[in-house]
C-alpha cells in the first residue's frame, strides 16, 4: 500500500453526465500532485460502476458500497 500526502474523495451518488467534469479535474490534480483519488460509490448505477471499474490509475482506489436507506424525520 502506497502513502500519499493526500486523498481526494469523490461520492458519486450524483447524475454521471454531470461529474464528468469533477471527475476529470479530480483525476488531473491528483496525477499532477501524486496524490490518492478515492472515489466512494453508492449509486447502484450500472454505467458508473462500469465506468469506474475501467479506470485503472495507480493513485486511485474505488470502493463500491451498497446504498444506505436513510429517512430523514
Amino acid at each position: 500500500m502506497s502513502n500519499y500526502p493526500l486523498s481526494i474523495c469523490i461520492p458519486t451518488k450524483r447524475n454521471l453526465e454531470l461529474s464528468k467534469n469533477t471527475i476529470s479535474s479530480a483525476i488531473g490534480f491528483c496525477e499532477s500532485s501524486k496524490s490518492e483519488l478515492v472515489v466512494s460509490d453508492n449509486s447502484s448505477d450500472k454505467n458508473k460502476i462500469d465506468m469506474w471499474n475501467n479506470i485503472k490509475l495507480p493513485f486511485m482506489k474505488y470502493l463500491k458500497e451498497k446504498p444506505h436507506n436513510c429517512k430523514y424525520h
